[in-house]
């Protein structure tokens, strides 16, 4: 069995997946990723990741938020950090503290605040 941290990207660029891949695993990390929420969820339910990368808009422009609360109604308690160019878009009201998420990260992300805040999340 690894002693690697596991983490989930879930986002549907496809070139997001690529890049935060690369990083992560040099950092360490195991990645799993998912380029749709219900795809993602399937995962983070199999597989327990220790953090969760998450895109806001996907599949609809709150897919990401409704990711979170279906986590949260089926108590998984893993970490999020919100990765989006628009993660203020959604015309609904999330209490992001509620939904695990730890942080909101806008697109582009700054590298090496990203690697230190999976560092910081992943548990």
């Amino acid at each position: 069995m690894s002693d690697k941290k596991m983490v989930l990207l879930v986002d549907d660029d496809i070139d997001f997946i690529e890049s935060y891949t690369l990083i992560l695993e040099k950092e360490g990390f195991e990645i799993k990723s998912a380029l749709s929420s219900e795809e993602g969820l399937k995962i983070a339910k199999n597989d327990s990741p220790n953090l969760i990368i998450l895109d806001v808009m996907m599949e609809s422009a709150d897919s990401g938020f409704e990711f979170a609360e279906a986590l949260k109604e089926g108590n998984f308690d893993i970490p999020i950090i919100l990765s989006s160019s628009i993660a203020a878009a959604s015309g609904r009201n999330f209490d992001l503290n509620d939904l695990n998420v730890r942080t909101v990260l806008q697109k582009p992300v700054d590298i090496d605040k990203f690697i230190a805040l999976c560092k910081k999340y992943a548990r």
